[in-house]
């Protein structure tokens, strides 16, 4: 469903949209290679740390006695350190870097435009070899 146009979290959730309304939600989400994610690495609440980061190859699944999870290999900079580790979308902390989950984020914890080292990185344009973004 498209939600271009759209200016809120509310507006989208409001058309019947049916991805997470809430940032650390689980959404069961299928990842490709190279595409571009906003990764949940720490904090809770408004100290939540969500930084951008790009799928590498789906790794392995893990079954439990009422699911299975899906996990992806992430890599991503954290402080100017580059970090690779799997995450799974069911687990709530990995969903596509889309206009939708950066405004749900941004509306939930209030992150302030202004402040860089607070607020989720533009997204980057689709001129990128190998990197891949979705209009949720």
């Amino acid at each position: 469903m498209p939600i271009w146009g759209l200016k809120t979290v509310a507006q989208v959730i409001a058309t019947g949209f049916e991805g997470p309304q809430h940032c650390d939600e689980p959404w069961p989400y299928q990842f490709v290679s190279g595409q571009q994610v906003l990764v949940h690495v720490r904090g809770e609440g408004r100290n939540s740390v969500w930084l951008s980061g790009r799928v590498i190859k789906p790794t392995y699944t893990k079954q439990y006695p009422t699911t299975t999870l899906q996990y992806y290999l992430l890599e991503y900079l954290d402080n100017g350190v580059r970090k690779t580790r799997d995450f799974s979308p069911q687990d709530g902390d990995v969903k596509p870097d889309c206009p939708y989950v950066r405004e749900l984020i941004a509306e939930e914890l209030m992150w302030p435009i202004d402040e860089p080292d607070r607020s989720i990185p533009p997204m980057r344009g689709n001129g990128q070899m190998g990197r891949t973004r979705v209009a949720c």
